[in-house]
C-alpha cells in the first residue's frame, strides 16, 4: 500500500501553480502553501487506501463528564449562530454525522435532518438506537435531494476532506437558492500557532515540531481568510466568520467582559466557523 499519492504541483484548492513547502513536522510530512488562495494542504497528500485504513482502526475520544458539557456548548452555540441568521428552518444535511449529538439538536430544533458519515457501524447504530435518517458509503452516489437543503452543516470536517473543492461544488447543487453553508474548523494561523510556527523557524522551539497540523489525519489547512476565499471561488458569500466559543466554564464576570471585548476581538483561537450563503456562480 502506497502511503502517499504523487505530489501536487498545482494547488488543490485553486489550481494555482504558485505554491511552495511552507513547513513539516514531526512526523516528517510536509505542508505547502498556496500563495493566491491561502491555501495549506499536506503535499504529498495521504492516499485513499492509507486513510481507509487508518480511519478503519479509528477510535475517538471517550467522553468524559467534562468533555460531554464541552460537546453540547459547543452545539448549542454553532445553532446559536445559525438562528442568528437563518430565519426559516427546513431541510438540513449534516456532513460528518459523528456521535449524532449535533444532527439530534438540530432536529428537537425543528430541523428535518438528513445525515452523512464514512462509518457504516456507526451510521446503523444511530439509525437504531435514534432513529436518525443517515447515510454511508459513496458520498456522490447517494440519491440527495437537489436544490432541497436549506442547510448544509459541517462541523470540524473539511480539514479532512482531500478533495475539498469537489464537495463544496456538489454542496452548491444540492443547497436551495436561499440555502446556507455552515463550517467550522480549525484555525491554522491562531495566535498560538503562529507563536509556535515562528518559534519553530527560529529552532527555538524543537519538540513535536508542528504537532498542531494534526497531520495523522488533518490534511488541509484553514485560515479565516484563505476559507472565505476559498468559498467565495466556488458559488458561496460568507455572511458571518468569527472564532469558535469556547466553553465559560467558572469564570469570573469580569473574565468573561474581557473574553467577549478583547480575546474575541483580537486574538485567534484554535477554531473558527464560517456561514455563507449560496450566491450564483
Amino acid at each position: 500500500m502506497n502511503k502517499y499519492d504523487d505530489k501536487y504541483v498545482e494547488c488543490p484548492a485553486c489550481k494555482s501553480v504558485k505554491i511552495n513547502d511552507y513547513h513539516s513536522d514531526y512526523r516528517e510530512n510536509v505542508f505547502s502553501l498556496c500563495g493566491d488562495c491561502s491555501v495549506q494542504f499536506m503535499n504529498p497528500v495521504y492516499s485513499d487506501e492509507y486513510l481507509d485504513d487508518f480511519y478503519s482502526h479509528y477510535i475517538p475520544s471517550k467522553y468524559t463528564k467534562v468533555l460531554m458539557e464541552h460537546q453540547d456548548f459547543v452545539v448549542r452555540d454553532n445553532f446559536s449562530a445559525i438562528d442568528n441568521i437563518i430565519s426559516s428552518k427546513g431541510l438540513m444535511l449534516d456532513f460528518g454525522v459523528g456521535d449524532g449529538l449535533h444532527s439530534r439538536h438540530a432536529e428537537n430544533e425543528g430541523w428535518k435532518v438528513k445525515g452523512y458519515d464514512v462509518d457504516c457501524k456507526a451510521m446503523d447504530n444511530l439509525k437504531e438506537k435514534f432513529g436518525l435518517d443517515v447515510y454511508c458509503g459513496d458520498f456522490f452516489s447517494i440519491p440527495w435531494e437537489q436544490l432541497s437543503y436549506k442547510l448544509i452543516y459541517l462541523n470540524q470536517v473539511l480539514e479532512h476532506l482531500k478533495n475539498p473543492v469537489k464537495y463544496l461544488e456538489y454542496f452548491h447543487r444540492l443547497l436551495s437558492d436561499d440555502g446556507y453553508l455552515y463550517i467550522s474548523v480549525p484555525n491554522i494561523k491562531s495566535t498560538s500557532n503562529k507563536l509556535k510556527f515562528r518559534l519553530e523557524k527560529l529552532g527555538l522551539r524543537k519538540k513535536n515540531i508542528g504537532k498542531y497540523y494534526d497531520s495523522d489525519h488533518h490534511v488541509f489547512y484553514y485560515n479565516p481568510v484563505s476559507l472565505v476565499k476559498l468559498l467565495e471561488l466556488n458559488g458561496f458569500k460568507a455572511v458571518l466568520v468569527r472564532n469558535c466559543a469556547k466553553p465559560k466554564g467558572n469564570k469570573s464576570k469580569l473574565k468573561r467582559l474581557i473574553h467577549k471585548y478583547i480575546t474575541e476581538k483580537f486574538f485567534y483561537s484554535s477554531t473558527f466557523l464560517v456561514i455563507a450563503k449560496k450566491a450564483a456562480k
